[in-house]
């Protein structure tokens, strides 16, 4: 008995440390997020939850002509306020943790964003691996709403876009919010996001109506880089810029580059490309070499003449590259904002020199003098030269 009554008051004393699913809420009870919108209201901030239709994209025989998507808008004076207030048009629990992206409209960007940052870093539902994008000349809301042809979910074929672009071209780059954050909080380098806009109408963008053509209304377009100092928005990079700013940070993986000579455009494809940033004379002179593999894609004679003219190309990319990163330095030098690390380069090479100019490196940065070394390997692909017919001729 008295075994017994011992039992049983361990028994009472572990039940409170047993686990429970206290806060469980089922999955027929949520709407599961993709991508929320940020723009600006009268009172604080509008929201955009962009949320999955599950009948339209589980692959189930019981679809219908809706989208695989809907959103919900709501307003608020804090992002936090409107999220909750978001529970005013929402038929259920809204889950966050499976969001793909969030997009600022320029207008909030322009004002900071650290106010919305802070939410995403504290909530518990909320992953840390998504992107942080930026509107271009549209409303986060409006590209929210546009449909995509052959991804169901809008918020998919964003960031599949946005791979793509990044690892075959170059211009763009993905940023997720913990990368953002780091920039945000680290001297001597501010932080970026990518852009993205809708070309064409987007309110038919966002009819069904729309997908049934070959050619959509409305498509949603990755753009270039946008440059933040601190949490502001302050410009934005073209592509020429965007692609040096990628070769700058060692973010091209692959890439075209098109040279123009007397006998037409020769055409490259860059399938390894590696940067580094040297501190020549602290604090402000800098080296930066770059080494490039390249191939050539195509010719408009057949094949490149002799070494000579391998030569030629290879100072021609060489020349090019060296003009992508250029460009890029002189427009930072212009918004006085050290995106790509100069000053990071400094607090490791020289922390001494760096505890010095950190405090004034906004204004210290447009006077640096940079040199750029691009050296080129060209690999033979196909015919590309006709040294050989020489020969044998």
């Amino acid at each position: 008995m008295k075994k017994v009554c011992i039992k049983l008051v361990l028994l009472i004393l572990l039940l409170p440390l047993l686990t429970s699913c206290y806060s469980q809420t089922e999955l027929n009870d949520m709407m599961i997020a993709t991508a929320i919108g940020v723009d600006k209201s009268t009172t604080g901030y509008e929201v955009t939850l962009q949320v999955l239709n599950p009948s339209e994209v589980a692959g189930t025989s019981g679809k219908t002509t809706q989208p695989g998507i809907s959103c919900y808008s709501e307003s608020g004076e804090t992002f936090f306020h409107a999220i909750r207030r978001l529970t005013h048009v929402t038929p259920r629990k809204i889950f966050l943790g499976h969001i793909r992206f969030v997009l600022f409209s320029e207008g909030v960007s322009q004002d900071g964003i650290i106010e919305p940052l802070d939410f995403l870093m504290r909530d518990h539902e909320m992953r840390s691996d998504f992107a942080l994008l930026v509107s271009k000349d549209i409303s986060a809301k409006k590209v929210l709403e546009v449909l995509s042809p052959i991804e169901q979910i809008p918020a998919n074929k964003i960031i599949n876009g946005l791979s793509a672009s990044e690892d075959f071209y170059g211009p763009s780059l993905e940023v997720e919010l913990e990368e953002f954050y780091q920039h945000y909080l680290s001297g001597g380098i501010e932080p970026v996001m990518n852009g993205i806009t809708v070309l064409g109408n987007s309110e038919s963008g966002k009819e069904m109506t729309s997908l049934e053509q070959t050619t959509p209304k409305a498509v949603l377009k990755v753009k270039y880089i946008a440059l933040f100092k601190k949490d502001m928005f302050i410009g934005w990079l073209n592509e020429t810029e965007s692609l040096g700013f990628n070769y700058l940070i060692n973010e091209i993986d692959n890439t075209v580059i098109v040279v123009m000579t007397e006998t037409g455009a020769y055409t490259f494809e860059v399938t390894k490309a590696e940067t580094k940033i040297e501190l020549v004379k602290p604090p402000a002179s800098f080296n930066v070499v770059t080494t490039l593999n390249v191939t050539l894609g195509e010719a408009p004679t057949g094949f490149v003449k002799g070494k000579e003219g391998i030569n030629q190309l290879t100072s021609l990319v060489e020349a090019k590259v060296g003009d992508y990163m250029s460009s890029c330095v002189d427009r930072l030098q212009e918004e006085q904002t050290d995106n790509v690390g100069f000053g990071q380069v400094v607090n490791r090479k020289a922390p001494s020199v760096w505890k010095v100019v950190e405090e004034e490196w906004e204004t210290l940065f447009p006077t640096i003098t940079v040199d750029y070394q691009v050296d080129v390997e060209m690999t033979h692909n196909g015919q590309l030269s006709d040294d050989e017919s020489e020969d044998e001729g």
